[in-house]
């Protein structure tokens, strides 16, 4: 019953909030090279508000797509009770039972970004190259590359990551959000953003955001469109590289693993 009107007393906050022409805390789930960073960076600097991810309830990224873990804010573990911030938070979060249990106390509303899991690969790839280049001893050992895999052939980086990792880990990530967001018994709303929204019609994609949110879109500046450059994590943004790239037995092997009802949910083509 705590948690229950605990909960219920952040969706009044976020509404008194916006009353005051604030917006509360906006919490974001994103696929990795899912455009979760330039997402972020468009609403923080197009509404005014700052990354309270340091200062109020921390996000300790690692092992995508199990151990993303939100922590829950120190204060709530005492008698000063602090008001829902105004913020933005940029994750990774997986919909794990540890953060199951620690969102609902931070936020009533969660944004959660997927994408073309078929392009999803390419971009992987190629920020593992971005991330050899730069020396992240860290992230490259966080996704679990193998011993020579930047030796071997892309075909050959390709076949083991749908196999072994990318492809896997994506569609579990996916999988949980959708569970979450059915289960009548996880209080947060959630809504589902599209890379390919993001690319293709960036006014709606960030318009439905702030729908979601409740935000007048007359409080947001829109950004400019992002300049891609190579030997950084910024690349392409495409959507449809994919079809190029991968051969058609890995489409096919692709395409298996994905649930058929994804496709029409997620508008990705078959």
């Amino acid at each position: 019953r705590a948690r229950f009107h605990f909960f219920q007393s952040l969706k009044l906050q976020r509404k008194q909030k916006l009353q005051e022409g604030k917006t509360g805390l906006i919490f974001i789930a994103g696929m990795h090279r899912g455009g979760t960073g330039f997402t972020e960076n468009s609403l923080k600097a197009g509404l005014g508000i700052q990354d309270i991810s340091e200062s109020y309830a921390r996000y300790n990224d690692g092992f995508y797509p199990k151990y993303g873990i939100v922590e829950m804010p120190g204060n709530l573990g005492t008698n000063h009770l602090l008001p829902m911030p105004d913020g933005i938070m940029d994750t990774h979060a997986g919909a794990i039972e540890a953060n199951l249990k620690t969102l609902p106390l931070i936020t009533d509303k969660i944004l959660v970004i997927v994408r073309d899991i078929r392009q999803s690969i390419i971009s992987k790839i190629a920020y593992s190259e971005f991330l050899r280049y730069n020396g992240n001893i860290s992230a490259l050992l966080q996704y679990q590359y193998p011993d020579g895999f930047f030796h071997w052939p892309i075909e050959k980086k390709i076949d083991w990551q749908i196999d072994n990792y990318y492809t896997p880990a994506d569609i579990e990530w996916i999988t949980g959000w959708l569970k979450a967001d059915a289960n009548p018994n996880f209080p947060c709303e959630i809504f589902f953003s599209k890379f390919e929204d993001l690319v293709t019609n960036p006014k709606k994609y960030f318009q439905d955001i702030l729908s979601f949110y409740d935000i007048p879109e007359d409080k947001f500046i829109y950004p400019r469109k992002p300049k891609f450059k190579k030997n950084t994590h910024l690349r392409k943004g495409s959507i449809n590289e994919w079809k190029d790239v991968l051969s058609k037995d890995q489409i096919n092997k692709i395409d298996a693993l994905i649930p058929e009802d994804w496709f029409d949910r997620f508008d990705w083509p078959r």
